[in-house]
C-alpha cells in the first residue's frame, strides 16, 4: 500500500520534475515578491503616517458631514448633535492625526540623529579608541579650530568634517581661549 499524497498534491512524474527543473530559473527571475516585501517594509516603517493619513482624512469628511447636518437644519436644538458628532469627532481626529504625524517626524529625526552618533564614534574607534590618540600617535602636534567656534579638535574629529579649521599649536589655542573639544580633545 503506497502512503497517500499531501493533500492538494499529486505526485510528479519524471517527465514534470525534468520540466518543472527547466524552468525553475524562470521563477526565481520574478521580482514581484521581492517589491511586494519592501512594499511591506515600508508600510511598517511608516505605519504613523499612514495611518495619520487615513485619520485626517476620516476627520474631513466627518467634519464635512456635520456641516451638512447643520446647514440643512433650521431649528437650533437639532443642529446640536450634528455639531456634537460632527464638529468634535472630527476635531478629535484631526488632532489625533497631527500627534502621529508630529510623533513620526520625530522618531526620523531621532533616527537620523543616532546613526550620525555611530558614525561619529566609529571614526573615533577607527583612531584606535580615540581620534585624540590617532593624531598624538602621527606626532603632527597641530590641532584645529573652526572660525566662530570655542573649542580646538584633534585631526580626525569628527565634527571637524566638512569644515575648514585653522590649524593652531596646542599652547597657542589654549592661550587664545580655545577649549580641548569634549570628542576628541586630550583624556
Amino acid at each position: 500500500m503506497s502512503p497517500a499524497p499531501a493533500r492538494g498534491r499529486t505526485r510528479k512524474t519524471e517527465e514534470e520534475a525534468a520540466h518543472a527543473s527547466t524552468t525553475a530559473p524562470a521563477k526565481e527571475e520574478r521580482t514581484a515578491p521581492p517589491a511586494r516585501a519592501e512594499r511591506m517594509q515600508r508600510m511598517r516603517e511608516n505605519w504613523r503616517l499612514l495611518v495619520a493619513g487615513a485619520l485626517l482624512v476620516l476627520g474631513a469628511v466627518i467634519i464635512m458631514l456635520g456641516w451638512y447636518g447643520t446647514a440643512y437644519t433650521n431649528i437650533f436644538t437639532e443642529q446640536i448633535p450634528y455639531l456634537v458628532s460632527g464638529g468634535l469627532l472630527g476635531l478629535g481626529l484631526l488632532i489625533v492625526a497631527g500627534l502621529l504625524g508630529v510623533s513620526e517626524l520625530q522618531a526620523r529625526e531621532i533616527r537620523e540623529l543616532r546613526k550620525d552618533l555611530n558614525r561619529a564614534l566609529s571614526a573615533v574607534a577607527a583612531g584606535g579608541g580615540s581620534a585624540g590618540g590617532a593624531a598624538r600617535r602621527s606626532g603632527n602636534g597641530q590641532v584645529y579650530v573652526v572660525p566662530g567656534g570655542r573649542s580646538f579638535h584633534l585631526p580626525g574629529c569628527p565634527l571637524l568634517e566638512g569644515k575648514d579649521g585653522e590649524a593652531y599649536a596646542p599652547a597657542r589655542a589654549l592661550e587664545a581661549g580655545y577649549t580641548a573639544c569634549k570628542l576628541c580633545g586630550p583624556d
